[in-house]
C-alpha cells in the first residue's frame, strides 16, 4: 500500500472526503507538526437588547491522536462546580498553547462575560462563538497572538435568572474568580496537554472582556478590587461606570499604565419620533399591534417611569474622565491615549466582539475598523434632552407622558389593505428574455422567473400555503404531508406574502410537483439529516427554508419594474431584510436553528423618515417594523451608494436604461460592470495531472491502493503543487443544504492555481450583485477521483475535471445528474460568461457542474 507524509495531506483528504459526501479514506502516517483545522461557527443576526444567541460549534474536546501542534484544535470545554447551573460544562475554553509547553510555562489568561440571550442545552457554545475567541485559523495556524505568550480563554456560563436574564454572582469576587482560573489552569495541563501529575502553568497577564449584559459582572469585579491588566467592553455598559472608571484612573496613574488598556465600545442611541415622544402601536395585519418604543427609552409598569437603556451616555461619561487622567499624566498623556478610549462603533451589537476580540488581543491599542471616537461634551446623545447629562441624570427628549394604552379590537381590525400587485408611481414594464441564443446551454425554462404580486398579508396562512402547493401541481396526498410541522415552518411567510405572492415564491425554486411535495437536501440520507440537527427534519419543513431564499429574488424582479433608481435599491433591500426577518420567524416555527447567507454589504434598515419611495413599499416597511431610528439618512445613502455600484449598473443594463453595446435588454447576466479575465491556457498543467492519474489507474490495476477511483485521492498531486487555495471573495457557500447554523463556513476551495484568478472573479460577481440567495451550497471543487455517471463503473476510470481543479459543483442537491435541474438562469448565464461550460450540456447532463473551459 501508498504510504503518505505531512498532516496538510491527512487535513486535505478529510476536507474533501467531507465537502464530496464520502467515507473517510484510510489514515496516513504524518510527522507530528500541525493541527487540523477547526470547524468555524456562524451566527445569525439579532438586534439590541440581547446578545445574540448563536448555535454550538461541533468541536468538543475529544479524544484525539492527529499530533497536533495546538492540542484539539484550541477549542475545549469543562465544568467548575462552583459556577452552578445545569448539569454538564459551564465553561468554555479557546486556546493557542502549544502541545510541546512544558510545566512551569506562563500562561495569559483572557476571560469573556457574555450577555442576556435565551437559555438552552447549547447556550454557552453558542455565546462562545459570539465572543470571536478562537485562537486558529482555518488552516490551523495561531491567528491570535501568535508571537506573545501562550493564551487561555475562559467564556464561563453565568447563572440563568428568568427570561433572557443571566446574572455572573457566582463570581462575585476576586477569590471566586481566582478560583475559576486556577481550575481552567488545572484542566489545560491535565486535560489538554497532560503534562505529568504535579505539573503547573504560571498565571501571566489577564484581560476582562464583558458583552452586553456582561457588563454589570465586570463592574461588579471592579468594584471588589479585581486588577485586571487590561479591560474590554463591548457595548456593555448600561449601568454605573463607577468601577471602571476608578480601575482605569489607577492603572493611568500607575507605572503599569504603559502594559495596560481599557478598550469601550458604544453603540448610538436614539430620540423618540417627534410626532411620537411615548411611541406608538403599529397594526400589523393579521396579527397584534406592536409597540414601537420612543428610541432608547422604555416604560417601566411597575414605577410608572421611563427608562433609558443605552451604552452611550455611560461610555461617553467615561471619555471624559478619561481625557482627565490623561490630562494629568506627565507629558500629557498622548503615549496611553492609544489605549485607553472610548468608541463609537457602528458595528452591530451582536457582532461587536466577534469583530474586534482578535486584532485587541494581539495590541490593546490597535484601530480597529468602524470606531470613531465619540463627540465633544457639548454635544449630547441623542436620545438626551438636558445639555447637562454628564453630571445630571438624563432627560426624555418629548417629555414624560406615559406610553400609550394598547389599542382595543376594533382599532386593530382597521387594518389597510395593501395592493396585490406592484404598481409603483412611473412604473416600466418589464419581461425578462426567454431566449436561448444568450446561452452556450440554455436552462429550462430559458427566461428568469418573473414577478409581479406584492405580499398581501393573510390570516388564513395555512389555507394559502395549500392553496399555492395545488395551484403549482401537487396533489392531495403531497399536500397532506405538510400537516403539522410543514405548514407551520411555512406560516409565516405564507402569513406575510398571501397565496398569490405565495405562488410566484415556490415557482421561483423551478422545483417539479415532487420536489415541493418531498424538497431535496444534500444529505446521504434523513437519517444523517436528523444526525446533522440533532432531532428529525420532516421533509416538508425543508421547503420553508428553502422558500426564505426566493424572497431576494422576488423582490430583485420587481425592482426591474421601479420608476427610478431609489426604488429600485430600495426593493432590493427590502427583500432581504424580509429574508432575516422571517427567517427568525420560520427558526421559532420549526425549531430548528439553520443557517441563511447573511445580507449583501448593501443592505440597511431603513432611516426614519423612510426615504421616499412608493406607497406600497413604505406601508411594507413600517409594517414589518424595518426602521432604524438611529439610523441617519447618511448612513442609508452611503449603502444606496454601494449598491450604485456595479448592481444598479446591471438593473440598468436589464431595464434597457442603459444600452448594452452586446446584448439587449432583459437578460439574465451583462458584462459591462465586469472585468473579465483573458482565457487561461492550462495545457501544461493537464499533461501532468493526466499523468498522474495514469499513475493511479496502475496502482489500482496493481493493487497499490484500495481507494475507489470515484472516490478522492489527493495525494497523487501533492508533488506537482499545482493546486492552492480560492477565496470564495465572500461567497456564503455551505456543504450542505439546509445547514445548521452550527455547521463550518467556507472560506476557501482548492482548485488548479492557474484558474484562480476565473473563479475567484466570478464568485466576486456574485457578491458583488447580491446574488447569494442563488448560490448557497456546493459539493466541493478539486478532488483527484474519475467520473461518476450512474450505471457506468467504466467510466470511473475516465478522470473527471473536478482532478484538474478546474470544476465546481454548486446547489448540487437541487440539481442532480441526468435532471433538468434548478439552476437560476442568472447563475448560468454569469458562469458562461466567465468562461464557464455547464453540465447541463453533457452527454449525462449535470446541472450542478461548472468547469472553466478558457
Amino acid at each position: 500500500m501508498k504510504r503518505y507524509s505531512g498532516w496538510q495531506q491527512e487535513a486535505a483528504d478529510l476536507f474533501f472526503a467531507d465537502l464530496m459526501g464520502e467515507p473517510l479514506p484510510p489514515p496516513r502516517v504524518w510527522t507530528r507538526s500541525a493541527s487540523t483545522p477547526p470547524l468555524m461557527s456562524a451566527w445569525p443576526r439579532a438586534g439590541w437588547p440581547f446578545a445574540g444567541v448563536v448555535p454550538p460549534s461541533r468541536a468538543v474536546v475529544e479524544q484525539n491522536d492527529l499530533g497536533e501542534a495546538i492540542p484539539l484544535n484550541g477549542r475545549g470545554r469543562f465544568r467548575h462546580e462552583p459556577l452552578g447551573g445545569e448539569a454538564g460544562d459551564n465553561v468554555e475554553a479557546r486556546w493557542n498553547v502549544d502541545a510541546a509547553t512544558a510545566s512551569g510555562s506562563t500562561v495569559d489568561i483572557v476571560v469573556h462575560l457574555h450577555g442576556y440571550g435565551t437559555p438552552g442545552s447549547d447556550f454557552l457554545a453558542r455565546k462562545a462563538a459570539l465572543a470571536g475567541l478562537d485562537m486558529l485559523d482555518a488552516a490551523g495556524a495561531v491567528r491570535v497572538r501568535a508571537s506573545s505568550v501562550p493564551t487561555l480563554a475562559l467564556v464561563p456560563r453565568g447563572r440563568h435568572v428568568e427570561g433572557v436574564r443571566w446574572l455572573f454572582d457566582r463570581l462575585p469576587d476576586p477569590a471566586a474568580f481566582d478560583a475559576l482560573i486556577a481550575a481552567a489552569i488545572a484542566w489545560l495541563c491535565t486535560t489538554v496537554l497532560r503534562l505529568p501529575s504535579g505539573s503547573t502553568l504560571v498565571r501571566g497577564r489577564l484581560t476582562l472582556m464583558a458583552h452586553s449584559g456582561g457588563g454589570a459582572g465586570l463592574s461588579a469585579l471592579l468594584a471588589k478590587g479585581l486588577d485586571p491588566d487590561e479591560v474590554v467592553c463591548f457595548d456593555s455598559m448600561y449601568g454605573e461606570d463607577t468601577p471602571i472608571r476608578r480601575w482605569a484612573e489607577a492603572r493611568i496613574a500607575s507605572p503599569r499604565a504603559a502594559r495596560s488598556g481599557l478598550r469601550v465600545f458604544y453603540t448610538g442611541c436614539s430620540a423618540p419620533l417627534p410626532d411620537y415622544p411615548a411611541g406608538r402601536w403599529i397594526e400589523r395585519p393579521g396579527g397584534d399591534p406592536t409597540y414601537q418604543q420612543p428610541g432608547s427609552w422604555s416604560w417601566s409598569e411597575g414605577d410608572r417611569k421611563w427608562r433609558l437603556t443605552t451604552t452611550e451616555v455611560n461610555a461617553r461619561r467615561l471619555q471624559h474622565a478619561l481625557d482627565g487622567a490623561l490630562s494629568r499624566v506627565t507629558g500629557g498623556g498622548a503615549a496611553l491615549a492609544g489605549r485607553f478610549r472610548v468608541e463609537r462603533t457602528s458595528v452591530g451589537h451582536n457582532d461587536i466582539p466577534a469583530r474586534y476580540s482578535a486584532p485587541l488581543l494581539d495590541d490593546i491599542a490597535v484601530t480597529v475598523p468602524k470606531a470613531t471616537a465619540p463627540p465633544p461634551a457639548t454635544t449630547r446623545p441623542a436620545c438626551v434632552a438636558n445639555d447637562d447629562w454628564l453630571t445630571r441624570s438624563p432627560r426624555k427628549p418629548g417629555g414624560d407622558d406615559p406610553k400609550p394604552p394598547r389599542p382595543g379590537r376594533a382599532a386593530e381590525a382597521a387594518v389597510v389593505d395593501v395592493e396585490d400587485v406592484y404598481a409603483p408611481p412611473g412604473g416600466r414594464a418589464y419581461s425578462p428574455s426567454s431566449s436561448a441564443a444568450v446561452f452556450r446551454t440554455a436552462p429550462a425554462p430559458v427566461a428568469v422567473t418573473p414577478a409581479s404580486e406584492w405580499p398581501e398579508p393573510t390570516t388564513d396562512a395555512d389555507g394559502a400555503s395549500q392553496r399555492a402547493l395545488r395551484a403549482l401541481g401537487v396533489g392531495a396526498a403531497g399536500i397532506a404531508g405538510f400537516a403539522g410541522p410543514g405548514l407551520a415552518a411555512l406560516r409565516p411567510i405564507a402569513a406575510a406574502f398571501g397565496e398569490a405572492a405565495l405562488v410566484e415564491l415556490l415557482r421561483r425554486l423551478r422545483y417539479t410537483p415532487a420536489q415541493l411535495a418531498a424538497p431535496p437536501h444534500s444529505f446521504a440520507n434523513d437519517a444523517a439529516l436528523t444526525r446533522a440537527f440533532g432531532r428529525a427534519v420532516p421533509r416538508p419543513v425543508i421547503l420553508a427554508l428553502r422558500t426564505l431564499l426566493a424572497i431576494p429574488g422576488h423582490f430583485r424582479e420587481l425592482a426591474r419594474q421601479a420608476g427610478n433608481e431609489p426604488e429600485a435599491f430600495a426593493l432590493e433591500n427590502l427583500g432581504w431584510l424580509l429574508l432575516q426577518s422571517l427567517r427568525d420567524d420560520v427558526r421559532s416555527a420549526s425549531g430548528l436553528n439553520f443557517w441563511m447567507p447573511s445580507s449583501p454589504t448593501f443592505v440597511t434598515p431603513f432611516a426614519n423618515p423612510v426615504p421616499g419611495m412608493s406607497s406600497q413599499a413604505a406601508r411594507l416597511i413600517v409594517a414589518r417594523m424595518l426602521i432604524d431610528t438611529t439610523l441617519d439618512n447618511a448612513d442609508y445613502l452611503a449603502r444606496y451608494g454601494a449598491w450604485r455600484g456595479r448592481a444598479a449598473r446591471h438593473w440598468r443594463l436589464e431595464t434597457g436604461r442603459e444600452t448594452s453595446t452586446m446584448r439587449p435588454a432583459g437578460v439574465p447576466f451583462y458584462t459591462e460592470p465586469f472585468t473579465i479575465p483573458a482565457s487561461i491556457n492550462i495545457a501544461a498543467q493537464r499533461t501532468q495531472v493526466q499523468a498522474a492519474w495514469a499513475r493511479r489507474l496502475a496502482d489500482v490495476d496493481a493493487g497499490r491502493t484500495t481507494v475507489p477511483l470515484t472516490q478522492c485521492d489527493n495525494s497523487y498531486l501533492t508533488s506537482l503543487r499545482l493546486m492552492s487555495r480560492v477565496s470564495l471573495r465572500g461567497l456564503q457557500l455551505r456543504a450542505q443544504f439546509p445547514s445548521p447554523a452550527t455547521a463550518p463556513s467556507l472560506a476557501s476551495l482548492t482548485g488548479l492555481g492557474a484558474v484562480q484568478p476565473a473563479f475567484e472573479a466570478a464568485f466576486q460577481a456574485v457578491v458583488d450583485l447580491g446574488w447569494n440567495d442563488l448560490l448557497f451550497e456546493t459539493q466541493g471543487m478539486g478532488c483527484f477521483r474519475g467520473k461518476k455517471v450512474p450505471g457506468s463503473p467504466a467510466a470511473a476510470r475516465r478522470m473527471s475535471e473536478h482532478s484538474m481543479g478546474i470544476a465546481i459543483d454548486l446547489n448540487a442537491f437541487e440539481n442532480a445528474q441526468n435532471t433538468a435541474g434548478a439552476m437560476d438562469p442568472r447563475i448560468v448565464a454569469l458562469f458562461e460568461a466567465f468562461r464557464f461550460r455547464w453540465g447541463r450540456g453533457f452527454p449525462t447532463p449535470d446541472p450542478m457542474h461548472f468547469e472553466y473551459a478558457g
